[in-house]
């Protein structure tokens, strides 16, 4: 269904509101539905393993839209890490959200630190960053280390530093960090 409906968007929108658009389109309402639609592709081809076109999708996204309204770029660098390409998945954080520091959201403080991590084992720069995160949201580890379980039912919204973000994030990000 949601290449259906990707479809049915390229055909509505036409080649001329890609080129016209291209960066923009959260900012241009008749886009949105087809953005909405790459999306859920790109979470269905993930679930169904197949890993390199999810994230090709994803990079599509922020192609065209650069401002990443829906948060693609915090799923993306979770997906780019669980396929070892940390790279891409530093490159993507850093043109996001700077080194981590100052974050306001778990996604690229927790990330940042677990990059780190991968990159220079337990380094100071790797323990600095994790302190930061926690600072950010100090509920994330109870859900990475399972000491808290993960609710069945997924918080439908959250405010940042909340247990509601911390499980969103650890929900997301479990795989990788193990």
């Amino acid at each position: 269904l949601y290449e259906q409906a990707v479809e049915a968007g390229k055909r509505t929108l036409g080649e001329g509101y890609f080129k016209r658009f291209e960066g923009m389109f959260w900012g241009v309402l008749e886009t949105r539905p087809y953005i909405r639609a790459l999306v859920g592709l790109a979470q269905c081809r993930w679930a169904l393993e197949q890993f390199e076109e999810s994230v090709s999708l994803d990079m599509k996204v922020l192609r065209l839209n650069r401002s990443d309204n829906q948060g693609v770029r915090f799923f993306l660098v979770n997906k780019l890490m669980l396929l070892d390409r940390d790279g891409e998945a530093a490159k993507i954080l850093r043109k996001y959200n700077g080194e981590g520091e100052n974050e306001v959201v778990a996604w690229p403080a927790y990330n940042h630190a677990l990059l780190l991590f991968r990159k220079h084992g337990p380094s100071a720069a790797a323990t600095s960053a994790l302190r930061a995160a926690l600072k950010v949201n100090p509920h994330v580890p109870a859900y990475l280390l399972d000491d808290k379980e993960l609710p069945e039912d997924r918080p439908s919204d959250y405010s940042h530093g909340s247990k509601e973000e911390a499980n969103l994030y650890a929900e997301e990000a479990f795989d990788s960090w193990s």
